[in-house]
């Protein structure tokens, strides 16, 4: 037995267990939002390092999330705001399964927008393990939801994924206006990744379509 199987059975005999685990996802939850921040500023490299380190944290969080309906809203916020970090040290499969287990357990939040949230993260999971129509599929449930929110920030994200999954099936006619869409609602001078990561995937429509000036 370990010393980590050792204290789980003393937090379970003392009734104590729960709250502890409901205290540590509420930390974690927190945390990811304040990483997310940092994730594309200058000090990215050392961000995703203490992300590694706090996998296992993550990992228990997203868990605790998935016990229950009422807390699967904050494993959506988690997997959101990390998703990144999956992608950068190439956990995809873990990631992806991640997104799987919350579409599932969120199925019943109809056309919230923590859905399209997660539609949009699970997209970009499914594209970066190379299925594509999967992919497509929910990049645009993700939009269809963002766009019955009307909230100018979930659409702008969920037009954005479209369009890069778009881009990467080739389909570069049907990206174009999505990304395009996608800057224009990105306007604001504190939105400088998702204006350069739209500006970068136009670049790479108009390339595709012959239009270099």
């Amino acid at each position: 037995q370990t010393i980590r199987e050792y204290a789980l059975e003393k937090l379970r005999q003392s009734g104590d267990l729960d709250q502890l685990r409901e205290l540590h996802a509420g930390y974690y939850t927190q945390g990811s939002e304040e990483i997310m921040g940092q994730l594309y500023a200058d000090n990215t490299v050392v961000i995703l390092r203490l992300l590694e380190k706090d996998r296992d944290n993550f990992r228990a969080a997203l868990s605790w999330s998935l016990e229950s309906p009422e807390r699967v809203g904050s494993g959506i916020m988690i997997a959101f705001r990390i998703f990144w970090f999956w992608y950068r040290f190439g956990h995809f499969h873990e990631g992806r399964d991640w997104c799987e287990r919350l579409l599932q357990a969120s199925s019943k939040m109809g056309q919230h927008p923590l859905r399209g949230m997660i539609f949009n993260t699970a997209a970009f999971m499914a594209m970066w393990e190379g299925d594509l129509k999967i992919a497509v599929d929910y990049a645009y449930q993700s939009l269809d939801i963002m766009r019955v929110n009307e909230q100018p920030e979930g659409l702008s994200m969920s037009m954005m994924t479209t369009g890069i999954v778009l881009l990467n099936r080739g389909e570069d006619d049907q990206a174009r206006p999505l990304l395009e869409g996608a800057v224009q609602l990105s306007r604001e001078p504190e939105a400088l990744w998702p204006n350069g990561t739209g500006m970068i995937h136009l670049a790479n429509v108009a390339l595709g379509q012959g239009d270099i000036d």
